[in-house]
């Protein structure tokens, strides 16, 4: 039988022992001196991502970690999968209830981690939400303008800061993006600029522009008539905000330039609120700062 590295006492319906695969199994809870002990006793592993470490500490403080069926794995009384995990226990001095799992081949480790592991797109499509790629990636935009009113480059996709744990949360804040995402084929087909920076722009004008953000269409929608100008060309005249918006996405697509969502949620803005005002442009200029303008109502 493999030695159980703490030393914890067990009733023997806690814990599973099958010889021929030398395989122990059993539910521990490891308190932060323990975890301590255990990586102290570690001379080899992979190096510690501060990141890593710093998540899983936050969501343990805030009571968001549970038994989920993830493990701590020895083979041959090595350490080989859990030091973020157990580096977190130390950093948020919480103790984890975690599945013990010891195994006598310590090269096991080349074959962990071989899954696909989940995304926020993964969890939305779990839940029942469709086109859970653009959602998503649409969620994490909206997240960090709505938290301090910036959002710097391309800050979309796998970049975003929404942990898996609470993507679902932000579904049910940003309602309106259902309606958005049903209407942006449309006028992406017309202009090849960014689906999840659009839905955004879109979602944004709605709620903030018109005042409305339900998952309903809005019939005589004003940020609809906007953007069928700026995409499909209709109605358009000297002078017109919409036009100088349709340009600048023509001229950068022309050029080859990868418009990033920043560019395309405050050059979209900045033409709106020229366009309910009914004020004319000649040209787009954006300042530098990595501030996004609030959407202007008439």
């Amino acid at each position: 039988m493999i030695k159980h590295n703490l030393d914890t006492k067990l009733e023997p319906s806690n814990y599973l022992y099958d010889s021929n695969l030398n395989l122990y199994i059993t539910v521990a809870t490891i308190f932060p001196h323990e975890a301590e002990l255990i990586l102290a006793s570690q001379v080899q592993n992979r190096p510690v991502s501060s990141a890593q470490v710093k998540k899983y500490s936050e969501m343990m403080k805030q009571g968001h970690w549970m038994l989920n069926g993830e493990s701590i794995i020895y083979a041959n009384g090595k350490l080989i999968d859990g030091q973020h995990r157990l580096n977190a226990v130390i950093q948020s001095k919480t103790p984890l209830t975690v599945i013990m799992v010891e195994i006598g081949n310590e090269f096991a480790f080349r074959t962990l981690d071989q899954g696909k592991k989940r995304n926020n797109s993964d969890i939305l499509s779990i839940a029942g939400y469709k086109s859970t790629h653009l959602l998503a990636a649409a969620l994490g935009i909206l997240a960090k303008i709505d938290k301090d009113g910036l959002l710097i480059g391309n800050g979309a996709g796998a970049r975003t800061n929404i942990a898996n744990y609470e993507i679902e949360e932000y579904a049910e804040k940003y309602p309106g993006l259902i309606n958005s995402i049903s209407k942006i084929d449309k006028w992406h087909k017309m202009l090849k600029v960014r689906k999840s920076a659009l839905i955004a722009l879109h979602y944004l004008l709605r709620r903030d522009g018109e005042g409305t953000h339900e998952d309903i269409d809005c019939e005589n929608s004003k940020v609809d008539q906007f953007m069928d100008q700026v995409f499909h060309g209709f109605d358009l005249s000297k002078g017109s905000p919409s036009l100088v918006l349709r340009n600048s996405f023509i001229n950068k697509l022309s050029e080859g330039v990868i418009t990033e969502p920043a560019y395309i949620i405050k050059a979209g803005i900045l033409c709106w609120n020229n366009w309910i005002q009914e004020k004319s442009m000649k040209v787009l200029r954006l300042e530098r700062s990595s501030r996004i303008p609030r959407p202007k109502r008439k």
